[in-house]
């Protein structure tokens, strides 16, 4: 018997499914008890709010409530009633809420006898604006032996909801987009994490809703994610995964050329040789001399191999000729003399220092100053050394002594003036307004002035007199020779 029950049951919900009469519905109820066969029997029987209107961003709750009247008693059997529970499409006869506006919270429910009564809490947020019917389509299933119209299928249904007080807040998930490469491992729970301002972290309740990526192609991907807090309020997110080619890595580049030195001169193979990359910059220190044949005692031609490798594993060799010359080359002559100089002066360490060289001429432009000591401000010794390496790598250095000196005053009295004090160590001292002054060391003497008229002609007399007496005197000399 149980068999039978069950085929019939599920023929009676198949042929419900095929049929699409227009809906019969209770006008804005949200409640509705004892429903016949007779009221259900023409396809679809709709409880609950229609027309509701969503507001993005705001919150709504409802609870969906139902009870069938389903009997396996001797000559008489009820089952197989049918719900459908949750957001519609307007005027739809019972089409899913599109879920742009708002993430699906649709249901189904089959009653059987022992299994009759059913209840769903949904809770959601609003995506965009919109308008949908909330509640529950009801289905006649199916009475045996016979269906007579005031049979009684569903008992009781009702809903009831409507938009939750702001007190409980949704929770926030936090994800944004991704760029990867192809063939790069994706996983759409990393980095993402949510938040809920009542119940703390909830990353652990993420649930992947969709996840499209595929890394073996280059493309763009959707990732829906959705989370629902501890008053059933439920939040989406919508990430945008980005797989693109991966790019063609460039080989790095040695910069080495062929060098000659002289007879026994001191070879570096890594001087001036330097290794670049377009991804990586600057492989210099990555740089390995794979060979190197230079004997510096034997004049010759040498190879000498180079090799780097990028963080790709894209690799360059290079191989140089190093030859040495049959004759010793003679090391190049620096030009530089001790100098003396003033505090205070300004200090050129290159100034009038030259270099040549036997083999390469003038070298004064590869001069470097490796040590320079020089302090102007203070008087004292210090030393500058020079550095200059010919084109055979000879190297040569020279140090001169650079004197820096206390500064001497010229002192130069025109008129009149009063001289007083003394120098100080450093030439000069600092007055009550930190003016530096300079001041001679000289007994206070006044110089006559250019209004004292006799002074002047005394000194003048004197002056013509000491000349007459010499003039005097030389004619005397002159007479007796």
């Amino acid at each position: 018997m149980k068999k039978i029950i069950a085929l019939v049951t599920a023929l009676a919900l198949a042929f419900s499914a095929m049929i699409s009469v227009p809906p019969v519905q209770a006008a804005s109820s949200n409640t509705a008890s004892n429903l016949t066969y007779k009221e259900v029997a023409g396809g679809f029987y709709f409880v609950g709010y229609e027309d509701v209107k969503l507001e993005k961003g705001k919150t709504y709750a409802y609870t969906i409530q139902y009870k069938a009247n389903a009997l396996n008693e001797s000559g008489k059997v009820i089952s197989g009633q049918s719900a459908n529970y949750g957001l519609f499409e307007p005027n739809s006869s019972g089409a899913q809420l599109n879920t742009a506006i708002v993430t699906s919270q649709n249901g189904s429910d089959v009653a059987m006898p022992g299994n009759d009564t059913f209840q769903h809490k949904i809770a959601f947020v609003a995506k965009e604006d919109g308008v949908a019917d909330i509640g529950v389509y009801l289905f006649p299933g199916s009475v045996l032996p016979t269906t007579p119209d005031e049979t009684v299928i569903w008992l009781s249904a009702s809903v009831n909801g409507g938009e939750i007080p702001s007190s409980n807040v949704a929770p926030v998930i936090n994800a944004s987009d991704k760029e990867i490469q192809v063939g790069d491992q994706f996983d759409p729970l990393k980095d993402v994490t949510a938040t809920d301002q009542e119940d703390g972290d909830i990353t652990s309740k993420i649930i992947v809703a969709k996840n499209d990526v595929d890394t073996s192609k280059p493309g763009v991907y959707d990732v829906s994610y959705s989370v629902t807090d501890s008053e059933n309020l439920t939040t989406t997110k919508d990430i945008k995964v980005t797989v693109k080619e991966n790019p063609v890595n460039t080989a790095p580049t040695i910069q080495a050329e062929d060098r000659t030195i002289g007879l026994n001169a001191n070879f570096d193979p890594l001087e001036n040789v330097t290794a670049t990359d377009k991804e990586d910059g600057d492989l210099t220190s990555k740089l390995v001399v794979t060979q190197n044949e230079v004997d510096s005692s034997k004049a010759g031609n040498y190879k000498v191999s180079y090799k780097v490798t990028d963080s790709a594993g894209l690799t360059a060799e290079k191989t140089i000729t190093v030859t040495v010359l049959a004759a010793e080359n003679e090391a190049p002559v620096i030009n530089a003399s001790d100098k003396t100089i003033k505090v205070g002066d300004k200090f050129d360490p290159k100034a009038d220092v030259t270099a040549t060289d036997k083999e390469d001429g003038d070298l004064t432009s590869k001069i470097e100053v490796v040590k320079n000591e020089v302090d102007t401000s203070k008087a004292g010794s210090y030393k500058v050394t020079y550095q200059v390496i010919d084109s055979a790598g000879i190297q040569t250095e020279k140090t001169i002594i650079v004197t820096v000196e206390k500064g001497t005053i010229d002192l130069v009295i025109d008129g009149d003036a009063t001289i007083s004090g003394k120098i100080s160590n450093d030439g000069a001292t600092k007055d009550s307004t930190n003016k530096e002054t300079v001041q001679a060391k000289s007994d206070t003497k006044k110089i006559p002035k250019t209004g004292d008229t006799v002074s002047i002609w005394l000194v003048f007399a004197g002056a013509l007199l000491v000349t007459g007496a010499s003039i005097a005197i030389y004619r005397r000399k002159s007479a007796h020779k």
